[in-house]
């Protein structure tokens, strides 16, 4: 539809100025307009849909409970952040599927928080949350879980955390 009204544009503007608009012009501008268009939609899709993520691609764990969604516009590529909160004793097993279907690294004590760290990559490198691709959209969407602030060291003890975040997130801007 917007590229219909552009060429409708163009080819007004070519007429009144009496300029010649060759087939080749005429399908560089289109290759433009229809890129430009297509670029734009991903973006708005991925806005206007802030909502609960894993639910939209089957991937929610009935445990893990949806909280909110915000697109951050005050961040770089204004990130759309799905929230799931989960209880400590349920915390393993979510972390556990978060593993096994995002490749999120399982998490560690460090310094006052539980937090995703992948301990086998190289140094200089440590991946901290996992990935998904929507086959559908193909927007990718990253997931990471963690603690707020605890005295829990011990994984065992994680019943003793009131619970535990999880955060599912994509950007809805190129950076």
């Amino acid at each position: 539809m917007l590229v219909d009204n552009v060429i409708s544009v163009l080819f007004i503007t070519f007429q009144r100025f009496k300029m010649k608009l060759t087939n080749y012009s005429l399908l560089i501008i289109m290759v433009f307009l229809i890129g430009c268009s297509s670029s734009s939609n991903q973006n708005k899709s991925v806005s206007s849909q802030c909502d609960d993520f894993l639910a939209i691609f089957n991937h929610k764990p009935n445990n893990l409970v949806f909280q909110y969604c915000e697109v951050k516009h005050d961040k770089q590529a204004k990130p759309a952040v799905a929230t799931y909160k989960v209880t400590g004793e349920q915390a393993a097993v979510i972390e556990q599927y978060l593993i096994k279907n995002f490749d999120m690294p399982s998490l560690y004590f460090v310094c006052c928080i539980w937090e995703p760290i992948d301990k086998i990559r190289k140094a200089g490198y440590s991946k901290n949350e996992g990935e998904y691709k929507d086959p559908k959209t193909n927007i990718t969407y990253y997931i990471t879980m963690g603690s707020d602030e605890t005295l829990v060291t011990k994984r065992q003890n994680w019943s003793e955390i009131p619970f535990f975040w999880v955060d599912v997130y994509t950007y809805t801007e190129e950076i």
